[in-house]
């Protein structure tokens, strides 16, 4: 692969300090007392595939860590609640969990038995063209093949930030490039999105709902407004034509937003938008407000346990989230991996 222009130190450096965070945020998490005010507060997580086992793709969640999650926060009296229930108003006094799925994995139907056992609902984000095409997301091609490669885990790092600051079109040309013409098939059930027929199925759920993700997982900031509004409402589309009305819930890709972004959300409809930020959700969210815009979400990831995890999201403190609301504020170009 071609070289790109990022510093492996600052990398690095970025990586061990937000790994030293996270570990001081369980800690605190961890004692107690974070947990005053609690109440009043929505908690979104971000999921994208599930796996049978320990996987090292994506966030490496099993269906076992999943459900892990699940059991936390139901002992620890939360609500878990859908999109339409968010839209209606939730009681500010309460505790609630709101579960994603992005890009629109044929994995995510592994939830619909914890989902199921436990009466709990969650929202897919689907991007629609890969629904559409049948095609690989261009981020694992680059992981698969990189392994396959033997290719150092920084440098796959520094490929996937470059190619992020591309059109989703150009970022798969480099992909068919390097990898070969074939390289956005996918290769299982694991990496593959839903097809139609099966979209239209899980859609029919009673514990699932669909939200927009953008046509073809396109990270609008790197769009111009015509072409933001354009991507928005093709998904838009699509999603009607399955469950019969347009969602009023967005996920934007890699969390990019812009006052363009938001102004085109807004024109198609859309009253909540769902970041990548980490961070609590205060409650009453006012319908189209720059809060609801912008709702915050966590990201768990499967190579630390579950617990110390969903902890940490619930302190009222948190290192970690103020480092990174730090980094997104100067634009730099690093990655913070989990601890």
């Amino acid at each position: 692969m071609p070289p790109v222009g990022y510093d492996f130190c600052s990398m690095n450096m970025y990586a061990r300090l937000g790994s030293m965070l996270l570990k001081l945020d369980q800690i605190i998490a961890h004692s107690g007392l974070a947990f005053s005010g609690s109440e009043g507060v929505l908690l979104s997580f971000l999921f994208h595939g599930l796996f049978d086992e320990i996987a090292d793709s994506q966030q490496g969640i099993t269906v076992e860590m999943f459900e892990c999650f699940v059991e936390y926060f139901q002992r620890h009296s939360y609500t878990f609640v859908s999109p339409n229930e968010i839209a209606h108003g939730l009681d500010s006094t309460g505790k609630y969990v709101l579960i994603t799925f992005d890009d629109g994995y044929f994995s995510n139907v592994k939830a619909l038995p914890v989902l199921e056992k436990h009466g709990i609902p969650a929202a897919l984000f689907v991007s629609t063209d890969h629904v559409l095409e049948g095609k690989a997301f261009w981020w694992d091609v680059v992981e698969r093949e990189s392994l396959k490669r033997r290719v150092p885990q920084q440098q796959v790092n520094q490929v996937h930030e470059s190619l992020r600051k591309l059109r989703t079109t150009d970022a798969e040309a480099f992909v068919r490039a390097e990898f070969g013409p074939r390289a956005l098939r996918p290769l299982g059930d694991y990496d593959r999105p839903f097809t139609l027929p099966e979209l239209r199925e899980v859609a029919k759920h009673p514990l699932i709902s669909l939200g927009n993700h953008t046509s073809n997982h396109d990270i609008l900031t790197n769009y111009n407004a015509t072409e933001i509004r354009a991507q928005i409402e093709s998904a838009q589309e699509i999603i009607e034509s399955i469950i019969g009305q347009a969602p009023n819930f967005i996920a934007y890709p890699n969390g990019e937003i812009s006052d363009a972004v938001l102004e085109a959300s807004r024109s198609a409809g859309m009253q909540f938008g769902l970041s990548v930020n980490p961070g609590r959700n205060r409650l009453p969210i006012e319908p189209g407000t720059l809060a609801a815009m912008k709702l915050k979400r966590f990201a768990l990831t499967g190579d630390v346990a579950i617990e110390p995890q969903c902890r940490a999201s619930r302190s009222m403190f948190s290192l970690y989230r103020a480092g990174y609301s730090v980094k997104k504020s100067l634009g730099s170009r690093f990655t913070v991996q989990p601890a």
